[in-house]
């Protein structure tokens, strides 16, 4: 179903660019214009999430404030309602089993109090783990409320990085590259990977750099520092010659 939504959600968006009987010499720049828009936004959210801040609602402040660093806006909004929903929670009974420690919490507003939920808690020094019984991490990627009100009862500062999937993460983007693996791949293909990679960081840089003067003189002026340098990479490359030694190696 969310492949489908996510296709109908993308023809939606391209009806505002493509008419009909629109001509095929028009089709591109069309789609051009609609990416340049997508792409334009994606950056701007970027931007917005790693250079601003929160203003924290909740009681547990430092839990939220520690949520709204680590997760980018969108997904934020999301976990704070699972934080405000520790209010409507009641914790019947704790058991101990070996190192870890179960937690059982019902909703204060259900009088009738049949729905149960069970928090597990495995402590640990480096990276303490928690499992609930209403799998809402493991659905959707971000702690609930259940899990919430175990971190209150431990008195937790912040969230274990074993509940932070790094895909709604702030730096889900800092160490992504693209790469290609085989031994049959064509060289050809890894350096069009490569310039994907690059081509994916130049251009969120080229755009920043242009809302200002100053940011495009600074890029201008390292665009013109590095283009000798990897031209002559460039050119070293291209120069190098095949030694007799490193022929009968292939050979052998």
């Amino acid at each position: 179903m969310r492949s489908t939504q996510r296709c109908e959600g993308m023809n939606s968006y391209m009806k505002g660019y493509l008419k009909s009987g629109v001509k095929l010499f028009e089709l591109i720049p069309a789609l051009d214009r609609s990416l340049l828009r997508l792409r334009n936004k994606v950056v701007e959210e970027d931007f917005k999430s790693n250079n601003s801040s929160h203003v924290l609602t909740s009681s547990l402040r430092k839990l939220e404030d520690h949520a709204g660093t680590m997760f980018t806006d969108s997904v934020f909004e999301h976990v704070r309602n699972e934080i405000d929903g520790i209010g409507d929670l009641i914790t019947s009974r704790t058991m101990v089993f070996g190192s870890s420690r179960v937690y059982f919490t019902s909703s204060y507003n259900d009088n009738k109090q049949e729905i149960e939920y069970t928090t597990v808690y495995y402590p640990d020094e480096n990276n303490p783990r928690m499992e609930c019984s209403c799998k809402l991490f493991e659905c959707e990627g971000i702690p609930c409320c259940h899990i919430f009100n175990v971190m209150k009862h431990e008195r937790m500062n912040e969230i274990p990085s074993s509940l932070l999937m790094k895909r709604w993460t702030k730096s889900a983007k800092s160490d992504m590259q693209i790469s290609v693996h085989g031994d049959n791949v064509p060289n050809e293909a890894i350096e069009f990977a490569r310039y994907g990679d690059l081509n994916c960081f130049g251009s969120k840089l080229c755009f920043l750099a242009s809302k200002t003067k100053e940011g495009t003189d600074i890029l201008n002026r390292e665009f013109i520092r590095l283009e000798p340098i990897l031209s002559d990479f460039w050119k070293q490359e291209k120069e190098k010659i095949v030694t007799p030694e490193h022929c009968s190696n292939i050979i052998t």
